[in-house]
């Protein structure tokens, strides 16, 4: 009878160590149909420039809270949205083709320069529609690094189905 009862607490040892061991798995070890869905990405459609820093200002900091959210955030800037990428002397802003005062373009003390800098360094994409950026005499040589020229077929092409867009 011993042996029979030294089996016995032998087993329901065993099975305790695999029941523990199970219960204390980490999370990424479920399956794929468990794992969380990866967010969307979310598109700003920015035609607004400095124009209208409130507007501007506004998408910017949607764009912000995308990038908050750990989603992967790119920002199309067409129509007047190419003024924002253009590097300057912030003292003498440039907007196209005209020398303009600063303070003239904040919106709840945000620049909206400034922002779109903020927002590339924290891995936002920022792509310029190549027409705009021509209709505006905006120099490629003068855009803020990390800001690329691109093509219908480049931007459609980082535009996956499902994205979330924004148009300001």
């Amino acid at each position: 009878m011993s042996s029979r009862r030294s089996w016995a607490i032998w087993l329901v040892a065993i099975a305790s160590v695999g029941l523990v061991s199970l219960a204390c798995k980490p999370a990424t070890d479920k399956p794929a149909s468990q794992q969380p869905a990866p967010k969307q990405v979310f598109i700003v459609n920015l035609t607004s420039g400095m124009n209208d820093p409130g507007r501007s200002t506004m998408a910017l900091a949607q764009a912000g809270f995308a990038l908050d959210e750990g989603r992967k955030v790119l920002i199309f800037l067409s129509i007047h949205g190419p003024e924002l990428a253009q590097r300057d002397d912030p003292a003498e802003p440039f907007v196209a083709g005209k020398r303009v005062d600063a303070s003239q373009h904040q919106h709840g003390g945000f620049e909206p320069k400034a922002l779109l800098k903020t927002l590339i360094g924290r891995g936002a994409e920022v792509l310029a529609c190549p027409v705009c950026t021509d209709y505006l005499k905006i120099p490629r040589p003068s855009l803020m690094e990390g800001v690329v020229v691109t093509t219908e077929k480049e931007l459609f092409a980082k535009m996956p189905s499902g994205a979330i867009v924004f148009s300001y």
